[in-house]
């Protein structure tokens, strides 16, 4: 059916008539077309409203072209909303549902700070209040998986940045905060401190923080504020020094830092530990490398054992591939140990760029 009329727009009873299609045409000329239709097409050629048309070329200011614009009133305790829409439960397969799907493929150049370009959504809350202002929410639940927000980024360019996710926050007014980003396991009413990101484990007993290498755990801060990391591990011959991990040196550059590491011994039975600190240094001057590491002593090193001695025979940097130190550990203990190893995290100093490689 095609009507011209705003009148014909409606059937008895102020109500549409959607057994048959129903389509804006001239002289409507706002839209190429609006159309009301009774069911969908199975080959999403056909949608039960489709409303359609073109922006203005040369606009005067920034256009919209849909507008919806509802005022909200009065003081009730209950949620105001200009739009609302649900995709009510029926679908049961593998694909993903999706309640609003937006898309915007305009190219656009300007890529100036952040919020600008090309924006799937914007969302803005502005109102001058005591409360708070949510520019954009999201909650999920349910799922054997939930995620409350999603970011993703992952299309491939030639010499063009991804950000998965990206906080940003200033506040200069008098006796506020300002947060880049929040993260905290709870759900009691936040606690608010001024910096660029905040993590809080809450009542759990979690980790507060968790920093992974391809997905395996090498440095965290735990429940409780504790500082634990491993970098490396490495199993020692007795005896022998053995090298266990590579630091690069760029030729014309210094680097430096200390090695936090434990050594245990055990047979199945009896153990043994030793935990220190080793300081060490290198340069590379037109290729030629020079490395050294601290002598270990009472002050930089401890020892516990259930029996019998472990111990320490010295750390070394041997020669070793171009541009690069190793560190070896040598290492006795007096029990028939099945087990000798090293654990341990590199510290780096300076401002050379390096590259530590367990070995």
């Amino acid at each position: 059916m095609v009507i011209t009329e705003i009148d014909e727009f409606y059937q008895g009873g102020g109500l549409l008539d959607l057994t048959r299609p129903i389509r804006f045409k001239a002289p409507v000329n706002i839209c190429d077309r609006v159309e009301f239709n009774p069911s969908v097409s199975g080959d999403n050629a056909q949608h039960f409203f489709e409303l359609g048309g073109q922006l203005p070329a040369s606009p005067d200011a920034a256009v919209d072209g849909v507008l919806i614009l509802v005022t909200s009133s009065g003081a009730a305790f209950f949620p105001q909303r200009a739009l609302q829409v649900g995709l009510a439960p029926g679908y049961t397969g593998a694909a993903s549902t999706i309640a609003v799907y937006v898309n915007n493929n305009a190219a656009g150049v300007h890529a100036g700070g952040v919020g600008g370009g090309n924006i799937g959504l914007a969302c803005e809350s502005f109102g001058v209040t005591v409360g708070h202002n949510t520019g954009l929410f999201a909650e999920a639940g349910s799922g054997s998986t939930n995620f409350g927000l999603a970011g993703r980024a992952t299309t491939a360019k030639a010499s063009a940045t991804n950000i998965g996710v990206l906080g940003r926050a200033r506040n200069t007014g008098g006796s506020s905060k300002e947060v880049g980003g929040h993260f905290d396991l709870g759900t009691a009413e936040v606690v608010y401190e001024s910096a660029g990101v905040v993590c809080d484990n809450g009542s759990t007993a979690s980790p507060v923080v968790l920093a992974r290498d391809n997905a395996v755990r090498v440095w965290g801060i735990e429940d409780g504020g504790s500082i634990q990391g491993k970098m490396g591990t490495k199993t020692l011959t007795e005896t022998v020094a053995t090298a266990f991990v590579r630091i690069s040196v760029p030729q014309g550059t210094c680097v430096g830092g200390h090695v936090i590491y434990t050594v245990e011994a055990n047979d199945g039975t009896d153990f043994q530990i030793r935990s220190g600190i080793l300081p060490f240094a290198a340069v590379n001057k037109a290729g030629a490398e020079t490395g050294a590491v601290a002598t270990v002593s009472t002050a930089t090193e401890t020892v516990a054992v259930s029996v019998g001695t472990l111990t320490n025979n010295g750390f070394t940097i041997p020669s070793n591939a171009a541009d690069t130190v190793d560190i070896s550990a040598n290492f006795t203990s007096s029990l028939a140990q099945t087990t000798l190893r090293i654990n341990y995290r590199v510290e780096m100093y300076g401002n050379a760029v390096v590259t530590v490689t367990p070995l």
